[in-house]
């Protein structure tokens, strides 16, 4: 039904622009859609991972899996941080990327106030651009991206926070600062290619 609404609603918007950017549309009940150029498409606030996208790191404790698009990213062999379980970063150099995932479930307010305040910690003034929940390859996630300044370099972080019965993750990609625009869809293909893996019983 959902798929024949949109159909119905766009009548052939599935031709997306010349440059092959995303586009949005509004369904016949009033709903908001992506159409991306490849002719797939999602309703405004549901995110996934890219169809060309390949397994490229399993949890291991099997809770999560990511999905990236081969030879873009690259496996970053020992993280800095111990409590960093994958990181990676982008071919250009220009992007880096890690998961962090607890086994205990932390209510998703008490881990967005710890996310916030461990970006305060190397800068009092930071702020927050964008705070709002996403459903990410079927899961709810809350979307926050924190903007600071950390020894002189104007920064931005990008991630996602999950809570669950797979315990507390949080997924988060930064760039510089002047760059976030330009790069923020590769950043957010990182995120939309970590997937949650139901917790066996």
């Amino acid at each position: 039904m959902r798929v024949a609404l949109v159909a119905i609603a766009l009548s052939g918007a599935f031709c997306c622009s010349a440059k092959g950017e995303d586009r949005r549309a509004k369904t016949a009940d009033g709903k908001e859609v992506i159409l991306r150029p490849d002719g797939t498409w999602s309703f405004v606030g549901e995110y996934r991972r890219d169809g060309k996208a390949a397994l490229a790191y399993k949890a291991k404790r099997g809770t999560f899996a990511v999905y990236l698009l081969p030879d873009v990213w690259e496996k970053v062999e020992k993280p800095d941080n111990e409590a960093v379980e994958v990181a990676f970063e982008h071919k250009d150099g220009d992007i880096m990327a890690f998961v962090i995932a607890e086994r205990i479930e932390i209510p998703l307010a008490t881990l967005k106030k710890a996310a916030i305040e461990n970006v305060r910690l190397v800068d009092k003034d930071a702020k927050v651009v964008l705070d709002e929940k996403r459903t990410v390859n079927g899961k709810e996630f809350l979307c926050l991206t924190q903007e600071a300044t950390v020894e002189g370099i104007p920064v931005t972080y990008h991630g996602y926070y999950y809570s669950g019965d797979e315990g507390s993750i949080q997924v988060l990609t930064w760039t510089g600062r002047n760059l976030f625009k330009e790069l923020r869809p590769q950043m957010e293909g990182f995120l939309n290619g970590f997937v949650i893996v139901k917790k066996s019983e």
